[in-house]
């Protein structure tokens, strides 16, 4: 007598034979929990990403103590590049584009770090941001009130920073409103004794009867 082989369902029968007999509440349960662990998932990837991104910030402000003195002094050897250009300009001699060459490199050597200028300039508002205010000229001009009157050392800035790491250092102007006063305001003429219409006072006159010998 042969024997009959064995029949296995396919996968799509098994499937609707597992519906018929386990019924769909099971799927259902399944789906959900695969939803909550998909939710989990992307949240503790956006706490893993945060966390990566304060320690990168934590290492760039331990980075930035740590060189900050260097920086500055660097900012001051542009300064005082700046001053000798200025100064070889006024005299007319040919070391400014040496000078000017220095003050580049220096610019260029701080970008290394990612520090840009401030770019602050002569006849520019004045920004407290990324300006520090070391002298007051006192004007009589409304007009030119915080206005920088000349710059003193260049400020550099992190790219994106609200606030200059070496804030430039400027002389701004000042308005004054007393000064106004005083350059239009004119002296009191003094009243002569006797006033105007005094009569002069006449040269003495020789006697013509004088008395005879």
């Amino acid at each position: 007598m042969p024997i009959e082989e064995e029949t296995r369902p396919s996968g799509d029968e098994a499937l609707e034979l597992f519906s018929q007999t386990q019924g769909t509440a099971p799927w259902a349960g399944f789906e959900q929990e695969l939803s909550r662990f998909h939710e989990r998932s992307l949240r503790q990837e956006e706490i893993i990403r945060l966390m990566q991104a304060r320690i990168t910030e934590l290492q760039g402000d331990q980075v930035q103590a740590l060189l900050r003195p260097m920086l500055r002094r660097i900012a001051g050897l542009h300064a005082q590049a700046a001053e000798a250009r200025d100064g070889a300009a006024a005299r007319g001699e040919k070391a400014v584009n040496d000078f000017s060459y220095y003050m580049v490199a220096i610019e260029e050597a701080l970008g290394m770090v990612d520090l840009d200028s401030v770019e602050a300039r002569a006849g520019d508002a004045f920004a407290p941001e990324t300006q520090h205010a070391a002298s007051a000229l006192p004007t009589d001009d409304p007009s030119l009130h915080r206005i920088i009157q000349r710059v003193l050392s260049q400020g550099f800035m992190y790219p994106g920073s609200d606030r200059a790491a070496i804030p430039a250092q400027v002389a701004i102007y000042r308005y004054d409103e007393t000064l106004g006063d005083a350059a239009s305001g004119t002296s009191a003429p003094q009243d002569v004794p006797g006033g105007t219409d005094a009569p002069e006072a006449s040269a003495p006159q020789d006697d013509d009867n004088t008395e005879g010998n």
